[in-house]
């Protein structure tokens, strides 16, 4: 029997990694400077007027905006007439707005400067924003403040992408030792463990154990692991992690005049050397993770088209999945995984999940089908979170389907 493994930042939790809201929370107040190369850095700068202080400042009030309109938006949704009355109930599956909000409307008016925007409602955004954005910008023309607002949301996507990448850094994997009961139990002859994480968690879990498992990245080159998408078809691998959403360690180098991905071993991305001691040049200086709420778009391009390819590979290939730590949010991934279940009536999801019925606040997708998979067993809950959950309850649930 295969088994499909789904991991969201929920499991993340035990190993002392933040969530969405403490991310956020490090945006707006933790010490960061910006290089001279433009890459942000924690710490504060080493003196006031340093290169890039003024700039953070404008990045954190461009942010504190998004914020506050984003909130607006969201309580003002959902208009319904009662009488002579109008009210508005909010976002049915958006009760906060996170870092992921903010980057996404950051990249709408960073492509709308490109001329690559395909959103109507950017233009009325950035005017608003204009009115709103006081000293944040320092130009006293209309069109000028807007021009600078546009300028100013590149840099507040490397910033946040960098705030990201630095909050994710762990290194002891807590509570995720039922994933390697799952792989040396004899019932399942492959484990499929598929991760929207950016972390290394389950990377260092499983080589702390000893594990071999394909990542889709072959052998080391120097200080870098390069992208090898065929990897993943050594058909006697017994452990298979596919990360749909990148990961912190994932940089983009170029390699033959070409962009190649690659995971980075050791030291500093923009010091890397091949195993010939050739310095590698960096194609971008931040990871390579999805993060904003546009990943859609990304899951047909580069790497990200070949991980979901493989996703999909093992959605056919198993019939029974685990699952702990998703926010069914990403309509995206949760579609698949609902389409995964009406496929084959055998297909069987087990989510780990003290409250299970919360997740029907989450996706109107999931609340639409909820009590059909519950009554056909294909949607069985086994009450408690991955890092509280045995074996035994896995296989008493396996009995049950």
């Amino acid at each position: 029997m295969r088994l499909l493994v789904f991991l969201g930042s929920g499991v993340s939790r035990e190993s002392g990694l933040p969530m969405a809201d403490e991310v956020m929370k490090r945006i707006l107040e933790d010490a960061y400077h910006r290089e001279e190369n433009g890459r942000f850095r924690p710490g504060p700068a080493a003196r006031e007027g340093s290169y890039g202080v003024d700039e953070l400042a404008r990045i954190r009030g461009l942010i504190g905006l998004l914020l506050r309109y984003d909130e607006a938006d969201r309580n003002g949704m959902a208009l319904t007439r009662d009488g002579n009355r109008y009210v508005a109930h909010g976002a049915t599956h958006r009760t906060a707005t996170t870092y992921e909000d903010v980057f996404a409307l950051c990249k709408q008016i960073d492509d709308w400067m490109r001329g690559q925007s395909d959103n109507a409602l950017t233009t009325p955004l950035l005017e608003r924003l204009e009115r709103s954005a006081g000293t944040i910008v320092s130009e006293t023309d209309r069109l000028a403040r807007i021009w600078a607002i546009g300028q100013l949301a590149r840099p507040t996507k490397s910033f946040i992408e960098a705030v990201v990448a630095a909050a994710l850094r762990a290194t002891e994997p807590r509570g995720l030792d039922l994933l390697l009961e799952l792989i040396a139990a004899p019932e399942f002859s492959q484990v499929n463990i598929a991760t929207l994480n950016h972390d290394t968690l389950v990377e260092q879990l499983l080589a702390g154990a000893g594990i071999r498992v394909v990542d889709g990245f072959g052998d080391a080159d120097g200080d870098v692991r390069w992208y090898d998408d065929a990897s993943y078809d050594v058909a006697e691998a017994r452990v298979k992690l596919i990360k749909l959403h990148g990961s912190i360690d994932w940089y983009t180098f170029s390699r033959d005049g070409r962009e190649s991905p690659a995971i980075l071993l050791r030291g500093d991305a923009s010091t890397a050397v091949s195993g010939s001691g050739s310095t590698l040049k960096l194609f971008f200086s931040a990871p390579s993770f999805l993060t904003g709420g546009e990943k859609e778009a990304w899951y047909q391009h580069g790497i990200y088209a070949d991980l979901h390819f493989r996703f999909h590979e093992a959605l056919r290939r198993c019939d029974r999945m685990v699952t702990s730590g998703y926010g069914w949010g990403d309509t995206g991934i949760t579609n698949q995984i609902l389409h995964w279940l009406d496929q084959r009536p055998r297909n069987r999801l087990f989510l780990l999940h003290p409250r299970p019925e919360e997740i029907r606040e989450r996706s109107p997708f999931v609340d639409m089908s909820y009590d059909n998979l519950i009554e056909r067993k294909q949607l069985i809950p086994i009450r408690s979170w991955l890092c509280n959950t045995s074996l035994g309850a896995i296989r008493a649930a396996l009995g049950m389907s």
